[in-house]
Protein backbone atom coordinates (compact mmCIF):
# COMPACT_ATOMS: atom_id res chain seq x y z
CA UNK A 1 0.00 0.00 0.00
CA UNK A 2 1.55 3.58 -1.06
CA UNK A 3 1.69 5.83 1.54
CA UNK A 4 0.64 9.72 0.99
CA UNK A 5 3.07 11.03 3.86
CA UNK A 6 0.55 14.36 4.20
CA UNK A 7 -2.59 12.47 4.81
CA UNK A 8 -0.76 9.48 6.97
CA UNK A 9 -3.02 6.99 7.34
CA UNK A 10 -4.96 7.37 3.88
CA UNK A 11 -4.46 5.42 0.95
CA UNK A 12 -3.04 7.31 -1.89
CA UNK A 13 -2.35 7.65 -5.80
CA UNK A 14 0.78 9.14 -5.68
CA UNK A 15 3.71 7.48 -3.37
CA UNK A 16 5.71 9.40 -0.65
CA UNK A 17 8.72 9.42 -2.82
CA UNK A 18 6.95 11.24 -5.58
CA UNK A 19 5.31 13.67 -3.38
CA UNK A 20 8.12 14.56 -1.23
CA UNK A 21 10.20 15.40 -4.55
CA UNK A 22 7.31 17.20 -5.74
CA UNK A 23 7.51 19.65 -2.81
CA UNK A 24 8.78 22.91 -4.65
CA UNK A 25 7.97 25.63 -2.27
CA UNK A 26 10.04 23.71 0.18
CA UNK A 27 12.76 22.62 -2.30
CA UNK A 28 12.66 26.41 -3.91
CA UNK A 29 14.35 27.98 -0.59
CA UNK A 30 16.46 25.23 0.32
CA UNK A 31 17.51 23.26 -2.88
CA UNK A 32 20.08 21.37 -1.70
CA UNK A 33 18.55 20.61 2.18
CA UNK A 34 18.09 17.23 3.23
CA UNK A 35 17.02 15.55 -0.29
CA UNK A 36 19.03 12.78 -0.37
CA UNK A 37 17.48 11.77 3.42
CA UNK A 38 14.24 12.86 2.69
CA UNK A 39 13.62 10.86 -0.12
CA UNK A 40 15.57 7.45 1.61
CA UNK A 41 12.99 8.00 4.51
CA UNK A 42 10.09 7.87 2.04
CA UNK A 43 11.21 4.84 0.98
CA UNK A 44 12.10 3.54 4.21
CA UNK A 45 8.32 4.71 5.49
CA UNK A 46 6.86 2.85 2.16
CA UNK A 47 8.56 -0.59 2.80
CA UNK A 48 7.01 -0.18 6.74
CA UNK A 49 10.87 0.56 8.13
CA UNK A 50 9.63 3.12 10.38
CA UNK A 51 12.84 3.45 12.21
CA UNK A 52 14.78 3.38 9.23
CA UNK A 53 12.97 6.27 7.87
CA UNK A 54 12.38 8.08 11.62
CA UNK A 55 16.83 7.91 11.90
CA UNK A 56 16.62 9.18 8.10
CA UNK A 57 14.31 12.09 9.05
CA UNK A 58 16.36 12.88 12.02
CA UNK A 59 18.87 13.29 10.29
CA UNK A 60 17.61 15.38 7.66
CA UNK A 61 16.33 18.16 10.39
CA UNK A 62 19.73 18.36 11.87
CA UNK A 63 20.68 19.26 8.52
CA UNK A 64 18.51 21.58 7.69
CA UNK A 65 15.84 22.68 10.99
CA UNK A 66 14.55 25.68 8.79
CA UNK A 67 12.20 22.59 6.63
CA UNK A 68 9.74 22.58 8.63
CA UNK A 69 7.58 20.08 6.47
CA UNK A 70 10.05 17.34 7.98
CA UNK A 71 8.82 18.33 11.16
CA UNK A 72 5.57 16.89 10.35
CA UNK A 73 7.21 13.79 8.31
CA UNK A 74 9.03 13.03 11.42
CA UNK A 75 5.69 13.03 13.64
CA UNK A 76 3.79 10.73 10.91
CA UNK A 77 6.35 8.12 11.30
CA UNK A 78 6.38 8.49 14.99
CA UNK A 79 2.69 7.79 15.50
CA UNK A 80 3.00 4.98 12.95
CA UNK A 81 5.37 3.48 15.34
CA UNK A 82 3.56 3.97 18.19
CA UNK A 83 5.69 6.70 19.79
CA UNK A 84 3.18 8.76 20.45
CA UNK A 85 5.06 11.19 22.84
CA UNK A 86 7.72 11.90 20.50
CA UNK A 87 5.10 12.05 17.59
CA UNK A 88 3.29 15.01 19.48
CA UNK A 89 6.82 16.77 19.81
CA UNK A 90 6.98 16.68 16.44
CA UNK A 91 3.70 18.15 15.50
CA UNK A 92 4.03 20.71 17.84
CA UNK A 93 7.26 21.80 16.22
CA UNK A 94 5.48 21.72 12.74
CA UNK A 95 2.86 23.89 13.90
CA UNK A 96 5.33 26.24 15.75
CA UNK A 97 5.67 27.22 12.25
CA UNK A 98 2.39 26.63 10.60
CA UNK A 99 -0.14 26.95 12.93
CA UNK A 100 -3.33 27.04 10.65
CA UNK A 101 -2.21 23.59 9.02
CA UNK A 102 -5.53 21.70 8.77
CA UNK A 103 -3.68 18.21 8.82
CA UNK A 104 -1.34 19.11 11.57
CA UNK A 105 -4.09 19.93 13.96
CA UNK A 106 -6.05 16.90 13.23
CA UNK A 107 -2.68 14.56 13.56
CA UNK A 108 -1.77 16.41 16.81
CA UNK A 109 -5.17 15.75 18.01
CA UNK A 110 -5.11 12.48 17.07
CA UNK A 111 -1.88 11.85 18.95
CA UNK A 112 -2.83 13.74 22.20
CA UNK A 113 -6.13 11.22 22.17
CA UNK A 114 -4.00 8.34 21.79
CA UNK A 115 -1.95 9.68 25.08
CA UNK A 116 -5.42 10.17 26.67
CA UNK A 117 -5.70 13.73 26.84
CA UNK A 118 -9.42 13.95 25.45
CA UNK A 119 -9.61 17.45 26.15
CA UNK A 120 -6.50 18.30 24.28
CA UNK A 121 -7.72 16.57 21.31
CA UNK A 122 -10.76 18.36 21.22
CA UNK A 123 -8.84 21.58 21.26
CA UNK A 124 -7.02 20.64 18.17
CA UNK A 125 -9.56 19.35 16.12
CA UNK A 126 -11.28 23.04 17.03
CA UNK A 127 -8.43 24.63 15.74
CA UNK A 128 -8.30 22.27 12.26
CA UNK A 129 -12.15 22.88 12.29
CA UNK A 130 -11.65 26.68 12.15
CA UNK A 131 -8.69 26.22 9.65
CA UNK A 132 -11.13 24.41 7.53
CA UNK A 133 -15.01 24.34 8.17
CA UNK A 134 -16.14 22.65 5.58
CA UNK A 135 -14.13 19.62 6.51
CA UNK A 136 -16.42 16.39 7.75
CA UNK A 137 -13.73 14.88 9.19
CA UNK A 138 -13.15 17.65 11.48
CA UNK A 139 -16.29 17.60 12.50
CA UNK A 140 -16.57 13.43 13.11
CA UNK A 141 -13.27 13.84 15.06
CA UNK A 142 -14.96 16.29 17.45
CA UNK A 143 -17.94 13.75 17.73
CA UNK A 144 -15.97 11.19 18.77
CA UNK A 145 -14.11 13.75 21.63
CA UNK A 146 -17.05 15.39 22.39
CA UNK A 147 -18.76 11.67 23.30
CA UNK A 148 -15.57 10.90 25.31
CA UNK A 149 -15.79 13.90 27.38
CA UNK A 150 -19.83 13.55 28.23
CA UNK A 151 -20.79 16.05 25.90
CA UNK A 152 -23.34 13.83 24.22
CA UNK A 153 -25.62 17.12 23.23
CA UNK A 154 -22.33 18.57 20.90
CA UNK A 155 -21.43 15.12 20.01
CA UNK A 156 -24.62 14.49 18.02
CA UNK A 157 -24.67 18.12 16.77
CA UNK A 158 -21.39 17.66 15.15
CA UNK A 159 -22.21 14.18 13.70
CA UNK A 160 -25.38 15.43 12.16
CA UNK A 161 -23.26 18.08 10.34
CA UNK A 162 -20.11 15.79 9.60
CA UNK A 163 -23.32 13.43 7.63
CA UNK A 164 -24.11 16.70 5.72
CA UNK A 165 -21.28 17.16 4.37
CA UNK A 166 -20.38 13.95 4.05
CA UNK A 167 -23.36 11.79 3.73
CA UNK A 168 -21.10 8.62 3.67
CA UNK A 169 -20.56 9.54 7.70
CA UNK A 170 -24.28 8.11 8.48
CA UNK A 171 -22.84 4.33 7.97
CA UNK A 172 -19.38 4.92 9.40
CA UNK A 173 -18.67 1.35 9.20
CA UNK A 174 -18.72 1.88 5.44
CA UNK A 175 -16.15 4.37 5.59
CA UNK A 176 -12.79 3.45 4.37
CA UNK A 177 -11.07 5.47 8.21
CA UNK A 178 -7.76 6.01 8.34
CA UNK A 179 -5.01 4.97 10.63
CA UNK A 180 -5.57 7.36 13.41
CA UNK A 181 -9.33 6.06 13.69
CA UNK A 182 -8.68 3.17 16.43
CA UNK A 183 -11.58 0.61 16.47
CA UNK A 184 -12.71 2.20 19.73
CA UNK A 185 -13.37 5.18 17.96
CA UNK A 186 -14.83 4.11 15.09
CA UNK A 187 -17.61 2.00 18.00
CA UNK A 188 -17.67 5.68 19.49
CA UNK A 189 -18.46 7.01 15.85
CA UNK A 190 -21.12 4.70 15.31
CA UNK A 191 -22.85 5.31 18.50
CA UNK A 192 -22.72 8.44 18.08
CA UNK A 193 -24.35 8.71 14.65
CA UNK A 194 -27.31 6.36 16.11
CA UNK A 195 -28.28 9.11 18.38
CA UNK A 196 -27.60 11.53 15.59
CA UNK A 197 -30.47 9.67 13.65
CA UNK A 198 -32.75 8.89 16.07
CA UNK A 199 -32.77 12.81 17.02
CA UNK A 200 -33.23 13.49 13.10
CA UNK A 201 -36.22 11.86 12.99
CA UNK A 202 -37.82 13.27 16.42
CA UNK A 203 -37.36 16.83 14.92
CA UNK A 204 -38.77 15.82 11.68
CA UNK A 205 -41.70 14.40 13.86
CA UNK A 206 -41.89 17.99 15.74
CA UNK A 207 -42.16 19.77 12.35
CA UNK A 208 -44.69 17.87 10.81
CA UNK A 209 -47.17 18.14 14.09
CA UNK A 210 -45.97 21.89 14.35
CA UNK A 211 -47.20 22.26 10.53
CA UNK A 212 -50.54 20.80 11.08
CA UNK A 213 -51.06 22.74 14.55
Amino acid sequence: MERNWYLPGRKSRISGVTLLLLAPALFAAVPECGISQRSRAAGLYERGDLAGATAQLEAALAICPEDTFLSFMLGNARFRAGAFDAAAAAYREFLRHRPTDFEGRMSLGFTLRRLGDKRGAIEQWNRALAANPGSSFAHAALAVGLAETGDADNAVSQMIEAVRLDPRYADPGKLSLDIRWTPDATQILKAVQALAAVREKIEVADTSQNARI
